[in-house]
């Protein structure tokens, strides 16, 4: 199982081109994905989201890795101590965890391009039925508050530096925009 911690900030996009261009201009391209996740949570009624514990398992290029976070927010930036491991067997491990008391919460599927800017990680995504987006996050073997601090700043240059509206950051997760039916017509305005 590996650990690592991430910083991380995500803004509506509303020019979809405008922002792939100034991305490509400056960004060393990664590639095109499609990430589908499915995400868990106990039967318990007691601990259901956003209180109880969730994870999720992604798929993508053929790949199931599982994934759990300690999440916290400041000033519209995202601090996770992230643990992931892959699992060889889906259906085997839906099956234990669905012995253990959880149960299929909510999926989500996250399409776009991947770019990297320094030691910034950049995706440019929609996210079926929520919107587009742009994800900028520092990933680090070190969670202490100065490197998480030096990190948002940062991630906030660069987001600045591009073609989008910094008072558009969102701080809600893709989960709970998808409970609240959120998609690109409802999105919040400042």
């Amino acid at each position: 199982m590996s650990t690592a911690y991430e910083t991380e900030m995500k803004v509506w996009v509303d020019d979809w081109a405008a922002v792939e261009a100034a991305l490509r201009a400056r960004a060393t391209f990664r590639g095109q994905f499609v990430k589908e996740d499915r995400y868990f949570r106990s039967a318990d009624p007691t601990l259901a989201p956003p209180r109880g514990p969730t994870f999720r398992i992604r798929t993508e290029g053929g790949t199931a890795t599982v994934t759990f976070k300690e999440k916290s927010r400041e000033r519209g930036v995202e601090f996770n101590v992230e643990r992931e491991f892959v699992v060889d067997d889906v259906d085997a491990f839906v099956h234990l965890v669905g012995v253990l008391g959880y149960v299929d919460d909510i999926a989500k599927r996250k399409s776009g391009f991947g770019f990297d800017v320094g030691d910034l990680h950049v995706e440019l995504v929609r996210v079926d039925g929520v919107g587009e987006f742009i994800e900028v996050e520092s990933v680090s073997t070190d969670g202490e508050r100065p490197g998480r601090d030096a990190a948002a700043a940062r991630i906030r240059d660069l987001l600045s530096s591009l073609p989008v509206d910094l008072a558009r950051v969102e701080e809600r997760p893709y989960t709970q925009m998808l409970r609240e039916g959120a998609d690109p017509v409802s999105r919040p305005r400042p």
